[in-house]
């Protein structure tokens, strides 16, 4: 996905580095602070929780992943096995009828891209992996030589519950266990680039605002959001729901690019979502003040919009 990071770090501004301990440096500062991010993969194990006030920036070709790398496979008969596998993710609570292994939540990557998990060891074939969790297992069918392996072992990218003002600017957050950023208040999310979450890619209540950022490959759904004053502008969602949850191929329960519920003064404006499974834009239960006006809504597998 295109880099949305800033081109310098604004002055002042704490910088960080991939080697540093970001949360201790984030909580060495008084909450009001703005730190940048250097270019460099990220590799976090739990959310980052900015304080009240604080400005999370990231320059291009910063990246925050979720994922570690698995290394250490042996072969084992017909397979390939990564032995000491402790992740794990509490699923979030969405009907995975049309594709059950959706609802286990751990997921590996071969070089970028998701393998598909299959529940049982003898379904095991090229393109897909097994995890056989009591054993801390992971199986594989073909040689894993020449591949770099990742598997998501952060729940979330940026959460910080209690926080009611914070700003994310020019991230790029991919390969998490669940959501990619959960926000409240007034948070300002803009510019950043969100794929290969598990579960959603943007979670947010009460007033937060979401500029130019793009969203895809969420497994079950590019943004939720509830509250009085959500505006979202300028941003692309395309291929969420990725993982086809849902209770039918028409019947999404709770999937999609974009729901909204107990809404008031929503603005919906400039996006373009495109290519989901599920509706372009999804407003459902108690939403009030509503403005959708010049976004494009194509090429999904249910409505453009769907306002219940």
């Amino acid at each position: 996905a295109m880099s949305r990071g800033l081109a310098r770090c604004p002055a002042p501004s704490v910088k960080i580095r991939p080697t540093a301990n970001i949360q201790r440096r984030i909580d060495s500062k008084p909450p009001g602070a703005r730190f940048c991010f250097r270019p460099g993969m990220y590799r976090i194990t739990q959310p980052l929780r900015p304080r009240s006030g604080d400005e999370l920036l990231f320059l291009r070709n910063a990246v925050l992943s979720g994922a570690k790398i698995v290394r250490s496979w042996s072969r084992q008969g017909a397979y390939w096995v990564a032995e000491g596998q402790k992740q794990s993710f509490e699923p979030y609570n969405v009907p995975c009828d049309v594709n059950p292994p959706a609802c286990e939540y751990e997921d590996l990557f071969r070089d970028g891209v998701p393998m598909r998990r299959v529940l049982n060891l003898n379904e095991l074939g090229p393109g897909s992996f097994f995890f056989d969790e009591s054993n801390d297992r992971i199986y594989i069918f073909e040689d894993p030589s020449g591949h770099v392996f990742e598997a998501p072992v952060a729940p979330e990218a940026i959460k910080a519950p209690g926080v009611s003002s914070a700003t994310v600017v020019g991230a790029k957050i991919q390969m998490f266990g669940r959501h990619g950023i959960v926000a409240g208040g007034r948070w300002i999310i803009k510019r950043n680039v969100i794929r290969y979450v598990h579960s959603h890619g943007l979670r947010v209540f009460g007033q937060v605002k979401v500029r130019r950022s793009v969203i895809s490959y969420a497994g079950n759904m590019g943004i939720f959001g509830q509250g009085d004053g959500l505006v979202f502008v300028g941003n692309e969602l395309f291929r969420n729901n990725y993982l086809r949850f849902g209770t039918s191929a028409i019947e999404m329960w709770h999937a999609g690019a974009a729901k909204i519920t107990n809404s008031t003064n929503t603005i919906v404006r400039r996006n373009h979502s495109h290519d989901n499974i599920g509706d372009g834009w999804w407003f459902d239960t108690d939403n009030s003040a509503v403005e959708v006006s010049d976004n494009v809504f194509e090429d999904n597998t249910r409505y453009g919009v769907f306002y219940e």
